[in-house]
C-alpha cells in the first residue's frame, strides 16, 4: 500500500513499517557497491549476476538488521507506556516514531541502549552463521563473506550508535546520564546536543580525508552522514524543547480565536471578511455553531458563483474536525495534527468550539527566540 512518500509494508506487534521511498535509493547503491566490489574480491570468477544476488541479499539483510534495531527501541517504549506509531526505513538508517519523549531519564536509558544491544547481538548471530558455514562448507567463500560482512555492518552500526552525540543512541543516553544528575532535561539537551555537533563535524572532516586519501566514495558518505546528523541534531533540539514546552502550555494558549460568520452570507460578503486573512471560520445559524469554512473555499468557486452561493452551502460539519478541551495540553493538539496534517484541531470550551489550531500556530509558537537551533558549544548556562 503506498501512503504519500512511504510504502507500507505491514504491521509488526501493532507497529506499522514503512518504506521511504529514498531506501529504494539506498538498496540499489548497497547492491551495486557489494556486487562490484565487495563479492568479486571473495571469489572473481564467479559470475557477475550471483555477485548481484549476493548484493541484494547482503543489503536486504542489512536493512532488516536495522529494522530489528529500530524495533528493540519500540519494544523497550511501548514496555515503558510509551505509543509508538511506525518505523520507517530511509536514506539513513530507520527511525521509530514514538508518541512523545521518555518521560524519566532511566526509561531514555533503557530505550536508546535497546537497539545498539540488538545489533550486536545480531552481529554475533551473522558472524557465527558465517563460522558454522566455513566449517562444514568451507568452500561457500561467497556465502561465508555475506554473513561475515552482515555480521560486521551489525557491530559497526552498534559501536557508531554508541558515539555521544544526541540524536544517535550513545547521545541518548548521554542525555539520560545528565538529565539523571542534573534533573533539568533542557540543559541536558543541550549538552548532548553540542556532542551530536561534535560527531557531525567530526565525521564530515574525516569524510573529506577519506575522499583524497582511501574512498572516495566511502568518504562522500561520511560527508552526508555528518551534515544529516548535524541537521538531525538541530531539529531534536528544537522538537524536544518545544514539545516540553507545549506540555505545559494549554491548547488556548496557541490557538487562533474563531471568527464567526453567519451561515446565510454570500461568498462575495464572505470574501471581504476573509481579506482579514483569517484562514477559518466558525459558520452559525440563530447563534449556534454548525460548522467551518476556509477562505481557500473561495479559490474553487468561481467568482460569478459567489453572489448565489452561502457560506453554509460550502462549510465542513464540526464533526469533520478533531477535538480538544481549551484546558488541554497543547502538545495533545500536535500530536493530532501529525496524524492528520490537512485537517485543523478545534478547540472547545463550555460554549463550543472557540478556536483552532493548525500548524500554522505551531509554526508561529516554535518562531520563538528559546526554540532556534542552538548554536555550536552554545550553552544554558
Amino acid at each position: 500500500m503506498f501512503k504519500h512518500d512511504e510504502i507500507l509494508l505491514g504491521k509488526i506487534l501493532g507497529i506499522e513499517i514503512t518504506l521511504n521511498y529514498s531506501w529504494l535509493l539506498i538498496l540499489a547503491i548497497f547492491t551495486v557497491y557489494l556486487a562490484l566490489t565487495v563479492f568479486p574480491a571473495v571469489e572473481p570468477t564467479k559470475p557477475a549476476a550471483l555477485f548481484f544476488f549476493m548484493g541484494l541479499s547482503g543489503s536486504i539483510l542489512i536493512f532488516g538488521s536495522i529494522l530489528l534495531h529500530e524495533l528493540a527501541h519500540s519494544v523497550v517504549a511501548v514496555r515503558g507506556g510509551l505509543a509508538v506509531k511506525k518505523i520507517t526505513l530511509f536514506l539513513f538508517g530507520g527511525a521509530s516514531r514514538i508518541s512523545e519523549e521518555p518521560g524519566t531519564p532511566q526509561l531514555e536509558i533503557r530505550m536508546a541502549l535497546s537497539g545498539p544491544v540488538a545489533s550486536l547481538v545480531l552481529g554475533f548471530i551473522f558472524i557465527n552463521i558465517g563460522l558454522l558455514v566455513q566449517h562444514y562448507y568451507f568452500n561457500a567463500h561467497l556465502t561465508i563473506a555475506l554473513f561475515t560482512l552482515v555480521g560486521l555492518t551489525n557491530i559497526t552500526l552498534a559501536i557508531f550508535n554508541l558515539l555521544p552525540g544526541f540524536p544517535l543512541d550513545g547521545g541518548r543516553v548521554l542525555r539520560g546520564i545528565l538529565w539523571l544528575r542534573s534533573r533539568d532535561l533542557k540543559k541536558a539537551t543541550t549538552q548532548a546536543t553540542n556532542g551530536g555537533e561534535i560527531i557531525a563535524y567530526l565525521l564530515i572532516a574525516a569524510g573529506i580525508l577519506e575522499i583524497f586519501f582511501i574512498s572516495f566514495f566511502g568518504g562522500i558518505w561520511l560527508i552526508l552522514i555528518g551534515f544529516f546528523l548535524r541537521q538531525m541534531a538541530r531539529w531534536s533540539y528544537t522538537q524536544t524543547l518545544a514539545n516540553f514546552a507545549l506540555k505545559n502550555m494549554t491548547a488556548m494558549e496557541i490557538a487562533r480565536p474563531l471568527v464567526g460568520v453567519e451561515n446565510n452570507l454570500s461568498l462575495t460578503d464572505f470574501s471581504e471578511k476573509a481579506m482579514n486573512h483569517e484562514k477559518f471560520f466558525l459558520v452559525q445559524k440563530g447563534g449556534h455553531a454548525i460548522g467551518i469554512i476556509s477562505a481557500q473555499i473561495l479559490h474553487k468557486v468561481t467568482a460569478d458563483e459567489w453572489a448565489i452561493r452561502r457560506v453554509g452551502d460550502k462549510s465542513l460539519p464540526l464533526g469533520s474536525f478533531s477535538r480538544i478541551r481549551s484546558g488541554d495540553a497543547a502538545l495533545e493538539a500536535l500530536k493530532i495534527l501529525q496524524e492528520k496534517p490537512n485537517m485543523p484541531v478545534l478547540v472547545y470550551d463550555q460554549d463550543g468550539p472557540v478556536a483552532i489550531i493548525t500548524f500554522d500556530e505551531i509554526a508561529g509558537f516554535l518562531s520563538r527566540p528559546e526554540f532556534k537551533p542552538l548554536n555550536f558549544w552554545q550553552s544554558d548556562g
